[in-house]
Formats: structure tokens, sequence, C-alpha cells
């Protein structure tokens, strides 16, 4: 295995918010009416994780800009009433840190490094997206530049 540093950098974003509709009832067009409403009400969602739970309800959890949480909350429990079941959990306080570079989805290890420097330094993780040149983490806003010096630390970049 080639032993190179393929992350060139740590990056970060403020002012995340994230919305997470819970116990949500199946349906064939829960997905695209959530996202209609979101749409409809002019905002624009970025991660987006979709979990099933063994008894049959889902989950789905978005991130929004904070300037967006306060519409994106009203939109989300509008969605829950039409659907008829369900819950609503959200934070505003949050970050994402993500590590770049090209070639890490070739390379073992990125990922177990980023996580572990962070559970190291007492960051927990709220939600992880991946891409081909990019990892990033949702995590507390007030942690984010401890997860920077640290992420930075692991694997060595010049700041």
């Amino acid at each position: 295995m080639e032993n190179q540093n393929r992350v060139l950098a740590v990056e970060t974003e403020q002012d995340v918010a994230s919305i997470t509709l819970r116990s949500l009832p199946e349906g064939h067009n829960a997905s695209a009416s959530i996202f209609e409403a979101f749409s409809d009400a002019g905002i624009s969602v970025d991660t987006i994780l979709k979990n099933i739970p063994i008894d049959g309800s889902w989950d789905l959890t978005v991130t929004v800009d904070r300037r967006d949480y306060g519409m994106a909350l009203q939109v989300a429990q509008a969605v829950v009433e039409t659907l008829g079941d369900g819950s609503i959990d959200s934070s505003k306080a949050l970050a994402k840190v993500s590590i770049v570079g090209t070639g890490m989805q070739n390379a073992p290890g990125y990922a177990a490094r980023m996580f572990q420097a962070l559970a190291d330094a007492g960051i927990n993780i709220h939600l992880i997206t991946t891409s081909e040149i990019r990892i990033t983490c949702i995590i507390a806003e007030h942690q984010m530049e401890h997860a920077v010096r640290s992420l930075n630390d692991v694997f060595a970049i010049n700041r």
C-alpha cells in the first residue's frame, strides 16, 4: 500500500442546522412529498440521510443553512402532520468539517483515521457524508476549531 497522504486540506462550514423527521409511516410517495415541500418553501437541502428502522417506519435527516432553519422546521412539522404520524428532532448549532483530497476512495484508512482523530478529541459525529474527494462530518459547531486542529495534526496539513 502506498504511504502517501492524499488529504490536501481540512475545510469547514458553519451555520448548519439539521432536522430529523422520525418514525414516519411507510408510503411510496412520502420522500417526494417531503422534498417538494422544502422546494416549494425555497429551502435548499444539503445532506440527506434516510434510515429504515426494523419496525417498518423510517427516519429522514436533512441539513440546511441555519438561516433557513425556522422555515425548514415549520415545513417539517407540516409534513409530519400531513403524513399523520412521526416526530421531529432538530439542532441549529452544527458545522461541517471535511478532509479533502484526490484518491482517498482508492486508499483505505482515511475515514478510520478521521473518525479516530475526532473521537480522540472528544468530538461526536452527528452525520457523515462522502464523495470521491471528500469525507464530511457534521459536528457541534462549538467544536469545529478543535476538530480542525486535530485533523490538521493527524493528516499533517500545513496551516
